[in-house]
């Protein structure tokens, strides 16, 4: 019973929700979206943390894409920088560039609370300065804000692989896939979960964040519960470069993992169905399933190494396990060493996913709390 319980799981968690939602929409219909071609007022709202070397190609690129620039405020912040940055960026001479220097580091959340008294526009869109913009990213990105039961919109990351990291490239085929299962959730409901480098929000809907709670997560459930939608715009696309290494991966997965359960143990009554309907599935499905997957795997490995020699099935099934949780410790060893090998590429990522999961749960059952971070290498 085990066994099967575990594999259900494991395939529901990966394919099974995809086409429950495929399904739904098949059944009930979509629920469409009013679109526009909307120009309101935006500030754009760029943390950062020592980034001398790079903000002035992010400005130019923010600066170089079709919206009027008549339209829209750019506000840096300065996260208790101890580099030239807001030298450089004034220095580029844009006359609707404010930098604000926050004193001392104080982390990305609680950078952008300081923030958020300085914005002028109607809609704020959040985008980390590692991120590149397509020239029409924001026009697409506010195209929904048409609709007035849309209160939140996510852009598109765009994956860049790492040609340092071969395992890492693997992040961006993941990346592709979640954009799938975003596209499903917005087309039958709404999304509880965004890409925090890009995405607009309502200036009246942002919430004040908090240190330790994923900004992903937090935010979009904010506006969900104050009766709005959160969509996913594929054509607001932003170039995403993935980590350089599987070390640097791994630490930024746990990160994320840590922050995003814990914001979830604050926010139990989402998966209360009597109360928020097919969001409560959404989120069991999308997420909670999702990281409760290595539990998941560990009693699927164990149940069929009891089970080896009742039958050759489940001698093969933990044949098959072995093999493959073998080559994908041997793909981590090797990439390590500079001598990764393609066909070991998946095993290993997944592994390393996996363990990170582990971590952020064992992290968040002794009350860790992730504040302050450094941003990941690109």
């Amino acid at each position: 019973m085990c066994f099967l319980a575990a594999v259900f799981l494991v395939v529901y968690a990966y394919a099974g929700y995809p086409l429950f939602l495929v399904v739904i929409r098949w059944l009930r219909g979509g629920r469409p979206v009013v679109r526009g071609d909307l120009t309101p007022i935006l500030t754009i709202l760029i943390p950062v943390l020592n980034g001398e070397s790079t903000i002035a190609a992010k400005l130019r690129n923010t600066f170089e894409t079709d919206f009027p620039q008549d339209r829209f405020h750019v506000l840096l912040v300065c996260d208790g920088c101890t580099d030239r940055t807001a030298d450089v960026a004034r220095g580029l001479g844009y006359e609707s560039l404010e930098v604000l220097e926050l004193p001392e580091r104080v982390g990305k959340p609680r950078a952008i609370n300081a923030a958020m008294a300085n914005v002028r526009g109607d809609v704020v869109v959040v985008t980390d300065a590692t991120v590149q913009l397509y020239p029409d990213s924001l026009r697409q990105l506010v195209r929904g804000f048409a609709d007035p039961r849309v209160g939140m919109i996510t852009g598109q990351d765009h994956s860049i692989p790492s040609k340092e990291s071969p395992v890492t490239r693997i992040a961006s085929w993941y990346t592709a896939y979640e954009i799938w299962v975003r596209r499903l959730e917005t087309e039958v409901n709404t999304l509880f979960v965004v890409s925090g480098c890009f995405y607009g929000i309502r200036r009246e809907l942002m919430p004040e964040l908090v240190d330790w709670y994923s900004e992903d997560i937090f935010v979009p459930l904010s506006v969900v519960r104050r009766g709005y939608r959160v969509i996913h715009e594929s054509e607001a696309r932003a170039r995403v470069a993935t980590s350089k290494s599987s070390g640097v991966e791994f630490r930024r997965r746990i990160r994320t993992f840590t922050r995003g359960i814990t914001a979830f143990t604050q926010n139990l009554d989402i998966l209360d169905p009597r109360r928020h309907g097919l969001l409560s599935l959404q989120f069991f499905s999308h997420k909670l399933c999702r990281w409760l997957v290595p539990f998941f795997l560990v009693v699927l490995l164990v149940s069929s190494c009891v089970l080896v020699g009742r039958g050759w099935f489940y001698t093969a099934a933990f044949a098959v396990q072995l093999f493959f949780w073998t080559a994908a410790i041997a793909g981590l060893v090797l990439q390590r060493q500079g001598r990764g090998l393609k066909a070991l590429n998946f095993p290993a990522f997944y592994l390393l996913v996996n363990t990170a999961l582990l971590v952020a749960w064992w992290k968040v059952v002794r009350g860790e709390r992730i504040q302050q971070w450094q941003p990941t290498q690109r």
